[in-house]
């Protein structure tokens, strides 16, 4: 996702893997200025090069933030 400050409508964010405006179905899960800084995983892999990664996300309300 990328977003943009435009100080006459707010935040303005884009999803590029989808191609569309970001919407309430989206769940952010990191914030960064880089993948470095917003990576979901880090780590160093090793051994063969079989893989499963399983997510689970778990969605709460709460209140909004300004």
């Amino acid at each position: 996702r990328a977003a943009v400050w435009l100080p006459e409508t707010g935040w303005l964010a884009h999803d590029p893997s989808s191609a569309e405006r970001v919407s309430l179905s989206h769940v952010r899960v990191a914030i960064g200025l880089d993948y470095t800084e917003a990576a979901p995983i880090r780590g160093v892999r090793k051994g063969g090069a079989e893989e499963h990664l399983d997510v689970r996300v778990q969605i709460q309300a709460t209140q909004h933030q300004q």
